[in-house]
């Protein structure tokens, strides 16, 4: 190994991989810059909060720190983007830039755009967490991801009732469309018969 020892290794690995996150940030920072919201209102705004208080209000930031420990990651790399918009005020943009273990590349989350910076860093903290969870196929389990079981379980008894209801919809279909094939014989049988006693009448009458 060089005569270096497994700490020095794991050094210069660690900010190899520093390296590497922070120019992929960089890069993209510069693609942002030259974009002036102009109409922010019609862009991707961070969502606004209720305006009562949470009952918990757990720090996005910290919650990114503590899953790059736990996925044995370099800690998250932040770049913030200041624009002031037609009407004067000043609107943030955070980017973030971490360095998964089974990629050679940088993974930078771009975060939504908020007049207020601490709101910024979280949604982009919080963005940066979502993206990790589908590169590792994991999950957080909290609160969420209880109301997230309930909502799938409500979508999959939505999507079983939608099913039966297009199958009894096909059924109806299907009747209404031998239905309709019967009247239709029915009235050309009626047609002909019609006709028939018609041209009876008429061949009876010049006989007369």
């Amino acid at each position: 190994m060089n005569g270096e020892t497994p700490d020095a290794v794991e050094t210069n690995d660690y900010q190899e991989k520093q390296k590497i996150a922070l120019r992929a940030l960089h890069a993209r920072f510069h693609q942002l810059q030259n974009i002036l919201p102009n109409k922010p209102q019609c862009l991707q705004l961070v969502p606004a909060t209720p305006a009562t208080p949470p009952l918990l209000n757990p720090s996005m930031t910290a919650y990114l720190d503590q899953a790059c420990d736990n996925l044995h990651i370099s800690g998250p790399i932040y770049w913030i983007l200041v624009q002031r918009v037609p009407d004067g005020r000043t609107c943030y943009r955070h980017l973030v830039s971490v360095m998964p273990s089974s990629s050679s590349e940088a993974l930078v989350v771009v975060g939504r755009i908020a007049f207020d910076h601490t709101l910024s860093l979280e949604d982009a903290a919080q963005l940066c967490i979502r993206e990790l969870c589908k590169t590792n196929d994991t999950y957080i389990h909290d609160y969420n991801y209880d109301l997230e079981e309930r909502w799938k379980q409500k979508y999959i008894d939505l999507c079983q009732a939608t099913c039966t209801l297009e199958a009894r919809l096909k059924d109806v279909t299907e009747s209404n469309n031998a239905l309709q094939e019967r009247l239709f014989t029915l009235e050309m049988l009626c047609h002909a018969r019609h006709g028939a006693a018609t041209s009876n009448d008429g061949v009876g009458g010049a006989s007369t």
